[in-house]
C-alpha cells in the first residue's frame, strides 16, 4: 500500500488502484436494503433448522427462512440501533433489523465495515423508542471506491477481524478452564502438595472473623485521596466509573490501602462483589463500604472463594431480612464459617489462580491492541 494526497480517496490503499472514490447515495449500492419480517416470539426457539436475527444479532432459530446468501444487519430500533452483525446462508431476519446485500458496484462486507466504523446510532432519531428510518439511510452518501476495490479493502480488513475473534475465543476460554479449575480447587478435587511433595491437612472449617481485621480510617469528604467506587466489575476511580464526574459526599470517606478490601454492602440481588484496592496506595471510599484485611492469610484466595465459590453465595442468601435489599454488614462477614485450606496452601492455590488472571489479562491486552490497530486502518483506508 502507498500513501497518496489525492481528494476523495484513503490516505492508504492498494498500489493497483489510482481511481479516485466517488460519492453514492446508499440506494445506489444496494441490490437489497430492507426491513425483516414479523416472527411471533413463540416460533423462536432454543433449536432448529435456521437462525432468528434480530437488531441486536442472534434471538434464537426457528423452521423458515426469510434470507438466503451473504447479508449484513443493520439494528433498526432501540438504544443500540445501528449495530452490524453478519450472517451467511439461510436465516429468518426479523422486523428489528435492516437486510443489506450490495449491487454489484459495491462490495457487501465493505459497506458493512464502512458503516461501522461511520456508527449509525449517530443517525437515529429521538423519540421514547430511538430507530433509523430506511428511507432516510437510503438517502444517506458514502465516498465509495470501485467494487474490486471495495472487495481487497475488506478481504483485509476481514482478515484482522479474524485474529481479534481468534484472540477473543483464546480469552473466553481461558476464563472457562479458570472457572473449571476453581470449583474443583474450592471443592478440593484437586489438592497441591507442599514443597516437599507432601499432601497438605485437611481444610478446616473456621470464621471468618478469625482472619478478617477491620479498617475504620476517615477522611473529610474535601480529602486529596483518589475517590473509588467499588462495583461489581472491580475497583474504580470514581471519575472513570461516572464519566469523569465525582458524587459529593457530605462529611467524610472511608480509607481503603492498597491491597485491603472493600465492598458495596447492600444488593438488590443477594449478589455482592468483594473488591482488592490494587489500584492505589490510599483511596477514599464511601463510608458505608466496609473495608477490612487479612490475617497472616492470603487475600487473593479469599477474594476469589468469595467471589466465586458457592459458599459465599449460598451464605448471601441467608442475611435477607425483609425489604427488597440483602445487607451484609461486615460484623454479619466475620459470621460466616467457611472450610479454608491452611495458610500455604491458601498461598498456593491464589499464586496458581494469579498465573491464569495474568494469561487472561495478557490475552485482554492482545485484544485491545488489535482493535486500536484496527481502529488506524479504518481512520487511513476509508474516506
Amino acid at each position: 500500500m502507498s500513501k497518496t494526497e489525492k481528494r476523495n480517496v484513503p490516505a492508504l490503499r492498494f498500489p493497483e488502484f489510482q481511481d479516485e472514490w466517488v460519492e453514492r447515495r446508499l440506494e445506489d449500492l444496494f441490490i437489497e436494503f430492507k426491513s425483516g419480517k414479523n416472527i411471533k416470539a413463540s416460533k423462536i426457539n432454543d433449536s432448529g433448522n435456521y437462525p432468528v436475527y434480530g437488531g441486536n444479532g442472534l434471538r434464537g432459530y426457528t423452521d423458515i427462512f426469510s434470507h438466503d446468501g451473504e447479508y449484513f444487519l443493520i439494528g433498526r430500533q432501540g438504544a443500540l440501533c445501528g449495530n452490524i452483525n453478519r450472517f451467511s446462508g439461510k436465516a429468518f431476519v426479523s422486523e428489528h433489523a435492516i437486510a443489506c446485500r450490495s449491487n454489484d458496484f459495491s462490495d457487501t462486507e465493505w459497506l458493512a465495515q464502512r458503516l461501522d466504523y461511520f456508527n449509525l446510532n449517530r443517525l437515529s432519531e429521538s423519540s421514547a423508542q430511538p430507530g433509523l428510518s430506511v428511507q432516510k439511510l437510503l438517502r444517506f452518501k458514502l465516498v465509495v471506491p470501485t467494487r474490486s476495490e471495495a472487495t481487497k479493502i475488506a478481504t483485509f480488513l476481514t482478515s484482522v477481524d479474524k485474529k481479534i475473534a481468534q484472540v477473543q475465543e483464546k480469552k473466553r476460554l481461558s476464563q472457562e478452564f479458570k472457572k473449571g479449575m476453581m470449583q474443583k480447587l474450592f471443592s478440593q478435587q484437586i489438592r497441591f502438595k507442599d514443597d516437599q511433595g507432601n499432601d497438605f491437612p485437611e481444610w478446616e472449617e473456621k470464621r471468618l472473623g478469625d482472619i478478617l481485621i477491620e479498617y475504620k480510617e476517615r477522611v473529610d469528604a474535601n480529602t486529596n485521596l483518589p475517590i473509588l467506587t467499588s462495583s461489581r466489575n472491580g475497583l474504580y476511580p470514581q471519575k472513570d466509573y461516572f464519566a469523569n464526574r465525582e458524587l459529593q459526599n457530605e462529611g467524610e470517606y472511608g480509607v481503603v490501602p492498597k491491597g485491603f478490601f472493600t465492598y458495596r454492602h447492600m444488593s438488590d440481588d443477594a449478589t455482592f462483589k468483594f473488591n482488592i484496592n490494587e489500584y492505589c496506595e490510599r483511596g477514599a471510599i464511601s463510608k458505608e463500604y466496609p473495608v477490612f484485611t487479612t490475617k497472616d492469610y492470603s487475600a487473593r484466595f479469599l477474594y476469589e472463594i468469595l467471589n466465586n465459590g458457592s459458599d459465599f453465595k449460598r451464605f448471601a442468601l441467608t442475611q435477607k431480612q425483609g425489604g427488597t435489599r440483602t445487607r451484609l454488614y461486615f460484623k454479619n462477614l466475620c459470621k460466616m464459617v467457611l472450610s479454608l485450606p491452611i495458610s500455604q496452601e491458601a498461598t498456593k492455590i491464589a499464586t496458581y489462580l494469579t498465573a491464569l488472571d495474568d494469561k487472561i489479562q495478557n490475552l485482554e491486552n492482545q485484544i485491545r491492541q488489535a482493535k486500536a490497530f484496527k481502529q488506524g486502518l479504518l481512520q487511513q483506508m476509508l474516506v
